[in-house]
């Protein structure tokens, strides 16, 4: 006879078949919104900071910034920030049953090496890098596709602010980088643990408004 499998893998119920990192802090955050956004569809807020950061994403991994983009942002896009081989680099890889997704800002060809873009007036700080769990997310990423942790990890950060004569959002033009604490298998444990949780919770939300998003 076969032997029985050591543990039974998890089944959740997620509205696009895979957790993503933002997917996952939304519902950690708000499960209110989370369910509002990813299982009945209702469009977000996004602040004009939140549509910079799109923008700034979108450009980057195109490699050029857009016909509106004033002169500092034309060179942070064209030379000012750091890149790696791998531009908007997808990892997938699915543990115990759950799917997990990531989209690296910039990756290394070899996978030892990415690097996160972020914008904002709020200052990023040594201590706020090395204790975010995106980053955490993405070492998991790579350790369950590759076998290996990555040996460096690095948040670019781009300061905004507004710009006094148009009265936009805009980049001061500086790139402050933080070099990442090396991770740790504690790291990568605790953040797939979480990962579960949020899908345990994802997977309970669809099930209670099933109802709403299966039509007849």
């Amino acid at each position: 006879m076969p032997r029985k499998q050591a543990h039974k893998e998890a089944s959740y119920k997620l509205p696009h078949g895979h957790l993503s990192w933002s997917a996952m802090d939304l519902v950690e955050r708000d499960p209110i919104e989370y369910a509002r956004s990813y299982i009945l569809g209702e469009p977000r807020f996004e602040s004009e900071a939140m549509l910079f950061g799109k923008q700034f994403a979108e450009e980057m991994a195109a490699g050029a910034a857009g016909p509106d983009s004033d002169e500092r942002r034309r060179f942070l896009i064209s030379i000012g920030m750091p890149r790696l081989e791998l531009p908007e680099h997808r990892i997938e890889a699915t543990h115990n049953g759950l799917k997990l997704v990531g989209i690296l800002d910039t990756c290394a060809s070899d996978h030892r090496t990415f690097r996160e873009y972020k914008s904002g007036r709020a200052p990023w700080t040594q201590g706020r890098v090395d204790s975010h769990g995106q980053l955490s997310f993405y070492a998991a990423l790579i350790w369950l596709t590759k076998g290996f942790l990555p040996t460096e990890c690095w948040l670019d950060w781009v300061p905004t602010t507004i710009d006094p004569e148009t009265g936009d959002l805009t980049a001061t033009g500086e790139v402050v980088s933080f070099k990442r604490s090396p991770f740790t298998l504690l790291d990568v444990v605790g953040i797939i643990r979480r990962a579960e949780r949020a899908a345990g919770i994802i997977d309970g939300l669809v099930k209670e408004y099933q109802n709403t998003i299966i039509k007849p």
